[in-house]
């Protein structure tokens, strides 16, 4: 979803996600608070990163729509919060190169962080999982990796077979 303001006011649209990508989220075993997060921004950025993350966005946006995924292949910077959020992550660079070498087009930081989410093809998607996993744990740092599709519309029940109820999706 994309939400933007205009001059109509507040505005929200779907943003298409191609059938052939998934996402793996890859989350090391300890907590980082959006509270802490934030508190690394800068006050301000140069205009240079400004029209490098805008330029970022639109490149984001076209890859998606397209569909070209090729397009994120060399990651998707963001320099207005990774540079100084990655920094509370240990190992982020080792497993974002380790999630790559395994076939990614790109690997970001998920929200404040620490889960790094890995922007891969469904058939090497359990491979980056796999190193991601593998890359914090030789960092000494136990991980825990999913590999994530997209869903449209009306959330459906999935069976918890170990309680034998009916669970959404969205928990999964």
């Amino acid at each position: 979803m994309l939400a933007f303001h205009d001059r109509a006011g507040l505005r929200t649209t779907a943003v298409p996600i191609p059938d052939q990508l998934r996402f793996v989220a890859a989350t090391p075993d300890f907590a980082l608070s959006t509270e802490v997060a934030r508190r690394v921004l800068p006050d301000s950025y140069r205009r240079a990163d400004a029209i490098e993350n805008v330029a970022q966005c639109a490149r984001l946006m076209l890859a998606l729509a397209k569909p070209d995924l090729d397009l994120l292949r060399g990651g998707i910077v963001d320099t207005f919060h990774e540079p100084y959020r990655k920094r509370l992550v240990p190992g982020a660079d080792e497993v974002e190169r380790a999630a790559v070498a395994a076939g990614a087009y790109a690997v970001t930081l998920s929200g404040a962080g620490p889960t790094l989410l890995a922007w891969c093809k469904p058939e090497v998607a359990t491979a980056v999982a796999d190193e991601m996993t593998l890359a914090w744990r030789n960092a000494g740092i136990p991980c825990r990796a999913l590999v994530l599709r997209t869903v449209y519309g009306e959330t459906l029940p999935r069976w918890d077979m170990e309680e034998n109820n009916p669970i959404s999706v969205n928990e999964v």
